[in-house]
């Protein structure tokens, strides 16, 4: 199925066709992941539109598992993996944790009794998994070679000390749309790209970040970039924008000292 704006339906149509009463519902998050990153990969901007960086939202109520084998889960090492190779992909990836992940964080993890307890399970693995996505350090989890879920080896990279990436978790609608908000705005670009080229001196151009003008070639301000048509806030300037709650106001007087050329 194809990403789409307001694809709740079409989502529901899928599951509804799919899911039945009797069988043990599973989260096959790392054959998600990947499925998600061919498709990022692969996407084309529509004419005219520059190319961003790109990232998946992983929203996620359980401990992943594979589809294969009911509990104890297996699905943690594939899942790593995909994330790691989102990342080299250049697709990074953000992990936001509800429902029964945070509510009940061993629930089908490893649980073989005090020689096998569960390790890397609920938020650890929300951790874990927001490091691969980040490109930080994953800590290995032998749970997974007792309880014969890595017969081969394992596929994805780890090391230790893990890494401090930061996740998210939502317990309620409101602490959804709260984590939601934080992370588009922590993704959010501070360059902008005017349809007009400046010549001459840069300087004179107006830059506001909600009513709060911003000094130029300043390293809490903003500067004009090399291609004389991107503008760039800087410090605590990019810190306010980011905030969320402020638009950006760039202006250049018609003066002899600058002459802005359409693009």
């Amino acid at each position: 199925m194809n990403f789409a704006l307001n694809n709740f339906d079409a989502i529901n149509a899928v599951y509804s066709s799919i899911k039945q009463p009797s069988t043990k519902n599973e989260t096959p998050t790392g054959e998600s992941v990947a499925a998600m990153t061919k498709k990022l990969h692969d996407f084309t901007p529509p004419a005219g539109e520059g190319d961003g960086p790109r990232y998946i939202l992983l929203v996620t109520d359980g401990n992943p598992d594979t589809c294969i084998r009911f509990d104890p889960q297996c699905g943690r090492d594939p899942s790593i993996k995909a994330v790691q190779d989102a990342y080299a992909a250049g697709i990074g990836t953000f992990v936001i944790g509800v429902g029964d992940i945070i509510n009940n964080p061993n629930n089908g993890c490893h649980n073989n009794g005090p020689a096998n307890p569960p390790t890397r399970c609920g938020e650890l693995f929300l951790q874990d998994i927001a490091n691969a996505g980040t490109g930080q350090a994953v800590i290995e989890d032998l749970s997974d070679v007792n309880d014969g879920c890595t017969p081969n080896g394992f596929m994805a990279t780890y090391g230790s000390p893990g890494g401090t990436a930061k996740y998210y978790t939502a317990t309620n609608q409101a602490d959804l749309q709260t984590a939601l908000s934080g992370l588009l705005n922590s993704v959010a670009s501070c360059s902008f790209e005017m349809n007009a080229t400046v010549t001459g001196n840069p300087g004179l151009g107006t830059v506001k970040v909600g009513s709060t003008a911003v000094a130029f070639n300043d390293p809490n301000g903003w500067k004009l970039e090399s291609d004389n048509y991107t503008v760039t806030l800087q410090g605590t300037a990019c810190d306010l924008f980011k905030a969320g709650s402020s638009n950006v106001d760039i202006s250049f007087p018609c003066d002899p000292g600058v002459v802005v050329v359409g693009r």
